[in-house]
């Protein structure tokens, strides 16, 4: 499975699921242009930069806190936008990647 390891300057650091970006990206795009919905998730999971920058740009922390994996503590500064952000794979709990 792709996440977005995401480490915020104070030292915690998170992984968001990239398929939860690629998901509000491509209803994005649904309704503003009727694009086929999986060629849009399937657009992000296959670049490594589209999610990370549709995420910094089009996406604020309260979009992704309910499925953010806390994998690092800190205190957690705000600063979802410009917090560094790296595209990573880890194997699920039930072996599938």
């Amino acid at each position: 499975m792709k996440y977005i390891k995401t480490t915020f300057d104070t030292g915690e650091i998170y992984l968001i699921p990239l398929i939860r970006i690629a998901e509000h990206r491509a209803t994005y795009y649904k309704s503003k242009d009727d694009s086929n919905e999986q060629e849009e998730i399937d657009f992000v999971m296959k670049d490594s930069y589209e999610g990370i920058d549709w995420a910094s740009n089009n996406m604020d922390w309260e979009d992704v806190v309910d499925f953010a994996i806390k994998i690092e503590n800190g205190e957690r500064e705000m600063d979802w936008c410009n917090a560094e952000k790296e595209i990573v794979e880890k194997e699920a709990e039930n072996g599938n990647k």
